[in-house]
């Protein structure tokens, strides 16, 4: 079982960020539920998006937390020793992805979105200006309660134009 986990480990870690990134929003996207009129439809929809919406308010709050912990402890953080690239990328990650997250705890599309930006905008940014995306997986990883409001956003948008007959808010 060891031998498993190791390898697989080290297959995870072979693999680019730009390709985890790729694959988070194909399935972003084709998560979209789908418009009908079955009836045991909209119980599921509620269901999915009070789920959620839960686990992503505390996933986001434990994410907020550890990258803060990590920021502050692991990187040593002093803001006044950043050179101008590293405060724009700070900007994007982990202040953007943050603001994102606290926003996504009353307005869960907008929250979702801001964080989903912030992240494509530092993986862009990095890739502009030093020729490569981030390596490892962990600036994806803390983005996922983002990804979750923003589920959670689409969700509740969908469910309510199909209560209005295609007219949303």
């Amino acid at each position: 079982m060891r031998r498993y986990w190791s390898s697989f480990i080290a297959a995870v870690d072979d693999v680019p960020s730009s390709e985890w990134l790729t694959a988070a929003l194909l399935l972003l996207v084709t998560a979209v539920p789908a418009h009908a009129d079955d009836p045991w439809e909209n119980a599921v929809t509620v269901l999915q998006t009070a789920f959620t919406g839960t686990i992503a308010r505390g996933l986001s709050l434990v994410a907020i937390v550890v990258g803060g912990l990590m920021f502050a402890f692991g990187e040593g953080l002093h803001l006044s020793r950043f050179t101008g690239r590293e405060l724009l990328m700070f900007a994007f990650f982990p202040l953007g992805v943050c603001a994102g997250m606290v926003v996504g705890w009353w307005r869960e599309g907008l929250g979702g979105g801001i964080t989903v930006a912030s992240l494509v905008a530092f993986y862009l940014l990095e890739r502009f200006l030093s020729g490569s995306f981030p390596r490892g997986f962990a600036f994806a990883v803390l983005a996922v309660p983002g990804i979750l409001f923003l589920l959670c956003g689409l969700w509740t948008r969908s469910t309510a134009a199909r209560r209005t007959g295609g007219k949303s808010k």
